[in-house]
């Protein structure tokens, strides 16, 4: 048996079809219903107050209204999540609160908040506080063989301001820079280095960068005679042989002409309970900052006795 479609009583039949669903759907829609979902919020401290935990929580709610109202409300998911705004002070989260900030949220006059279900939460909280700190730059430095500073290594700007629960940033003395090694220099160097992350997320710093200037000059030789002094005894009837030493040493040009022997200290270490009177090593013990020591002539001296006359 062949079976035809009557194609033109269908199509006159869909659209008594679309009426009944759609006056179906339509008086659905304004009847009160029930609705419970989950939905996501978000805790904001004060000003001056830092969350040392997280500030996202979940809670589960009952409303009430017209099916057409309660489809087109806030979701309150994660990325548009219900806001709770704390006082000074204030760290405990209650289900009356959110309530009462679902009720303003919603602003809708049709939609009723039967309940809300949350335990409560008593929140770990801080003060905010922020300080400076040095920056320190982390890595090694040095110079090519004729080369050394002329200046200080210094880095512009000096301290970096960091801020974050006082409890964190109490302990916070100094903070390093990107790992940056700068050798073999023969010129000046000025470059920009990265701060270093912070290790937890509730700590801020500012600017996160800085310059780095180390300032490079050629060195040369210089000599300069100097006495040898006696450590360890008080005794004045001993002598060094020989009393002076000349110390070879690498200089910056810049302070080639200022640098002499008054900023040179060298001595032997004297035991008086040694028989020995022979070959001390010498030792320079003060001598500026940036010079390099190449040799001492002789690097070895002698103690003798003054004899008394009678």
């Amino acid at each position: 048996m062949k079976i035809t479609i009557d194609k033109k009583g269908i199509l006159t039949f869909i659209p008594f079809v679309a009426i009944a669903v759609l006056f179906w759907v339509s008086t659905f829609m304004t009847k009160k219903a029930d609705y419970a979902k989950d939905i996501a919020i978000k805790i904001i401290a004060p000003k001056d107050e830092i969350l040392l935990d997280t500030d996202m929580y979940n809670a589960n709610i009952h409303l009430t209204g017209k099916g057409l109202d309660l489809i087109f409300i806030n979701s309150f998911n994660k990325h548009n999540p219900l806001q709770i705004h704390l006082k000074p002070g204030e760290k405990h989260i209650s289900k009356e609160k959110i309530f009462r900030a679902l009720q303003k949220q919603i602003a809708n006059p049709g939609i009723t908040v039967k309940e809300v279900e949350f335990a409560g939460l008593t929140l770990n909280i801080e003060n905010k506080t922020s300080k400076k700190v040095k920056i320190i730059h982390r890595g090694n430095i040095s110079y090519d063989k004729f080369y050394g500073p002329k200046d200080t290594p210094h880095l512009t700007p000096g301290f970096a301001e960091i801020s974050g629960p006082q409890s964190i940033v109490d302990t916070m003395r100094f903070w390093y820079t990107e790992r940056k090694d700068f050798t073999g220099l023969n010129t000046t160097v000025e470059e920009w280095l990265k701060l270093e992350n912070s290790p937890d997320p509730k700590i801020d710093i500012h600017p996160g960068k800085c310059k780095i200037t180390i300032p490079v000059e050629p060195y040369t030789e210089k000599k300069l005679s100097i006495p040898v002094h006696v450590s360890g005894s008080r005794d004045k009837n001993i002598s060094v042989v020989p009393a002076r030493v000349t110390v070879s040493f690498l200089v910056g040009l810049s302070k080639y002409d200022s640098i002499d022997s008054t900023y040179f200290h060298a001595a032997i270490y004297f035991d008086k309970d040694e028989k020995t009177e022979r070959n001390f090593p010498v030792s320079i013990i003060k001598k500026p900052k940036d010079v390099k020591i190449l040799f001492i002539q002789p690097s070895y001296v002698d103690i003798i006795y003054k004899t008394h006359r009678l």
